[in-house]
């Protein structure tokens, strides 16, 4: 039985890359144009036979449920050929069992006795070996037929599970590419707002407008992580020796940075000496 492995001449088991080179291998191999004329059609028909199965490999979906169909038609020939070899084995013995009573009669029950009993005794036997036949036979095929009917059954189950596993993964997939589809669909409309408004802001700059900018909680948190970075800066270099005595010099020599930062730390210790005053002697109620 020909499948779509044996077409592109590779395992079951082969990889998306084996299979892909594989295709591109047997293109060459058998397109017509590459052909002479007298072996044109043949290559026609393979490249149809070609592209159909690279077409099912190539899917990982459609892949998946061949292989499941090519497993189960793999199972139902061969219970097929076990069938058909029990049937050629009963047959063989009823033939051999047949065949070894007329041998024995005709050795060792003498001819007279042959003659005289051959009429009666043969067919009796004869008749009882094939009731027995028959009745194997028939009980045989009984119990193939229920065997046969079992195992459809399980095949049934068996891709109704299949496909209601591929149904489901194929509804999960579409979910997930429609959510995608709609956050990426958000993120290009934001961009394409604030670039809208960038550009729109920039022409009344260009005009000579003033533009006030609203602050938005974002640019808050900008604002707070740019001050703390700086501080956090700033301390570790107050703290290291060669540029503790530059930012010295330069508070000592600059009277307005002076005043700010002297302002500033009143501003501070007041605060702290309010809020340490509050925790240290907290007021009776």
């Amino acid at each position: 039985m020909e499948n779509y492995y044996d077409i592109l001449e590779v395992s079951e088991k082969a990889s998306d890359e084996v299979i892909e080179k594989a295709y591109k291998v047997l293109v060459k191999k058998y397109h017509p144009d590459l052909q002479e004329e007298q072996n044109k059609s043949k290559a026609e028909e393979m490249m149809k036979k070609i592209n159909e199965a690279y077409d099912v490999l190539s899917n990982p979906e459609k892949r998946a449920e061949y292989d499941a169909n090519l497993e189960l038609e793999k199972q139902r020939i061969n219970r097929e050929s076990n069938n058909q070899q029990t049937y050629t084995d009963e047959v063989n013995y009823g033939r051999q069992q047949e065949y070894n009573q007329q041998t024995y009669n005709e050795n060792y029950g003498g001819q007279y006795t042959y003659n005289q009993n051959r009429n009666y005794g043969n067919q009796q036997t004869y008749n009882q070996n094939t009731n027995y036949n028959n009745s194997s036979y028939e009980n045989s095929q009984v119990n193939q037929y229920n065997q046969y009917e079992v195992q459809q059954q399980y095949e049934d189950e068996y891709r109704r599970r299949m496909q209601e596993q591929l149904n489901k993964e194929a509804y999960e997939r579409q979910i997930r590419n429609q959510q995608y589809e709609l956050k990426y669909r958000q993120q290009m409309q934001n961009k394409i707002n604030q670039e809208y408004e960038n550009a729109y802001y920039n022409y009344l700059r260009s005009l000579g407008y003033k533009i006030k900018e609203k602050w938005t909680f974002k640019k808050f948190l900008l604002l707070i992580e740019v001050i703390a970075i700086l501080t956090v800066a700033i301390i570790a270099l107050w703290f290291f020796p060669p540029t503790n005595k530059l930012l010295m010099a330069f508070y000592e020599g600059n009277p307005i940075i002076k005043g700010i930062i002297d302002t500033i730390i009143a501003f501070v210790q007041v605060i702290w000496n309010a809020v340490y005053n509050l925790f240290a002697n907290p007021p009776q109620l």
